[in-house]
């Protein structure tokens, strides 16, 4: 949950800065301004929780792969161990 939450603050700070470079002046902003920004820093946190989730999801696939590739040796290793052993 922080972590969206930091995304789309970022977003919206990202979103606002645009508005301000662009040339809005605080007075001049209108309503579709404000949409726009508010559109553009939804889709950026959007996007940005998305990816979030996907490196996420990756990241445990390979730590489970990992964790298999492990176990798998041990027990190869084990086996080996106990047929030398009787």
């Amino acid at each position: 949950m922080q972590n969206s939450m930091i995304t789309t603050s970022s977003a919206t700070v990202g979103g606002l800065t645009k508005a301000f470079v662009l040339g809005f002046s605080q007075p001049a902003i209108t309503f579709p301004q404000v949409m726009e920004v508010s559109i553009y820093a939804a889709i950026s946190a959007t996007i940005g929780y998305t990816i979030k989730l996907v490196f996420d999801l990756i990241k445990s696939k390979v730590l489970k792969s990992r964790i298999k590739n492990t176990e798998t040796k041990a027990e190869t290793g084990n086996e080996s161990t106990n047929e030398k052993n009787f």
